[in-house]
């Protein structure tokens, strides 16, 4: 009999493994696509495709990452051929910070580490993008993976597989909307402050993840508490509610209490009609 149970267990242990790979299994695959696509241009034009992946702001940021802002290479310059003492305060700290300490693991090989970090936070982007996929009104966990494959295959998503900032700012929004929708404040504030350290963009995730709570009690009736339109006030959630709001708006004319007198309306309809998303 346990053999038997240890045999049923089997396929149940291999979905359970699957589901929690899916994210990174489909975000890893199309950026791989991506890649591959890259280095076949790559070795058309006669290069490899590792300068190019630690080409441009990458270059740049590795600068940084190994000798600090003020003693960057002499010999870098922006794209218009400039190069002045406050050309390298054009990038944010975050990303080559992450990448030095990253450094220590990869033995000094920062171009290595800075892909590895962009690895890394593309993957950490793709579980919060499947996660704000089942946390939205109307959403689902297969809306979310969706979510994950297009985000991995956007026009400029090889900038994702570069030594660039976008995959780690990307992940840590994403996880700051994740933490305003489910209410915690503490991974919102954290996500969204490190978010401004990365890039001057980070602002917008300041103000994606203002929220404010609703009162903890009003009178029956009026829509208060934690399931009420009033309970999420950030930009994230009016977003995703705009729809919501719009059904209440037609339902209003007709409930109960807008309707003629003796107007047979079941208690249950009308719970169906004034229901409201948790945001």
């Amino acid at each position: 009999m346990a053999v038997g149970q240890d045999v049923l267990a089997v396929p149940g242990r291999r979905a359970r493994v699957a589901r929690a790979l899916a994210p990174a299994g489909v975000y890893v695959a199309v950026r791989l696509v991506g890649v591959v696509v890259l280095a076949g241009m790559a070795a058309v034009r006669g290069s490899d495709v590792l300068p190019e992946l630690t080409s441009w702001d990458g270059a740049w940021l590795l600068a940084i990452a190994q000798h600090g802002y003020a003693d960057a290479p002499p010999d870098m310059y922006d794209a218009f051929g400039n190069r002045t003492p406050f050309t390298t305060l054009g990038f944010f700290p975050g990303y080559p910070a992450a990448v030095a300490a990253v450094g220590v693991l990869t033995g000094g090989n920062l171009a290595a580490a800075g892909l590895l970090v962009s690895f890394v936070a593309g993957i950490a982007a793709a579980y919060a993008l499947t996660a704000l996929g089942g946390l939205v009104p109307g959403g689902s966990r297969r809306a979310g993976l969706l979510l994950t494959g297009l985000f991995a295959a956007v026009p400029m998503g090889i900038v994702l597989s570069m030594s660039y900032t976008e995959a780690l700012f990307c992940a840590l929004a994403a996880w700051a909307l994740v933490g305003v929708l489910r209410g915690q404040w503490l991974l919102a504030g954290l996500c969204a402050a490190a978010a401004g350290t990365v890039r001057p963009t980070g602002s917008s995730v300041v103000a994606a993840s203002r929220s404010r709570r609703s009162p903890p009690s009003s009178p029956a009736g009026t829509g208060g508490g934690r399931g009420s339109a009033g309970s999420c006030r950030s930009p994230a959630c009016s977003v995703t509610s705009g729809t919501s709001r719009r059904g209440r708006a037609r339902s209003t004319a007709g409930s109960p209490s807008s309707a003629p007198a003796g107007a047979g309306t079941s208690t249950a309809a009308s719970r169906r009609r004034s229901t409201r998303w948790p945001c």
